[in-house]
């Protein structure tokens, strides 16, 4: 089990492979991974490439409350599929979570994580609406 994490951080997973042997391992290999918490809620996450060799494939994962996660992660490349598992222990966290909009009031925002207004003041976001 991989401890430390808090919500609302990423939690970052590297596979690595020890042979690549890739055309491009930016179309030919593919990562996916499924996140599970205690009471059965399931995220899909796809995962990337990071290396222009092949030899590290990334997933990022955001926790949105504390918890256990467990996750199932499938490498395939070639036709040949590894998979990976484990539990991840999610500590509490003072972050105020990912700006969403507003559900009551739609062209407001708000953190997900404690329903609190965020309010976006930029002089550069005029084009937004339009």
């Amino acid at each position: 089990m991989k401890d430390g994490g808090h919500a609302w951080n990423w939690f970052w997973i590297t596979v690595k492979i020890e042979s690549p042997e890739f055309g491009n391992p930016f179309l030919e290999g593919e990562l996916s991974g499924e996140f599970t918490n205690e009471v059965g809620q399931v995220w899909k996450v796809e995962g990337f490439c990071n290396s222009e060799e092949g030899s590290r494939f990334e997933i990022r994962f955001m926790p949105p409350a504390e918890g256990k996660y467990a996750y199932r992660l499938k490498f395939t490349a070639k036709g040949e599929t590894q998979e990976y598992s484990g539990i991840y222990a999610c500590q509490a966290s003072e972050r105020p979570g990912m700006v969403r909009v507003d559900p009551d009031f739609p062209f407001q925002f708000q953190y997900a994580g404690t329903k609190l207004p965020y309010f976006w003041n930029s002089t550069t976001t005029y084009s937004i609406v339009g």
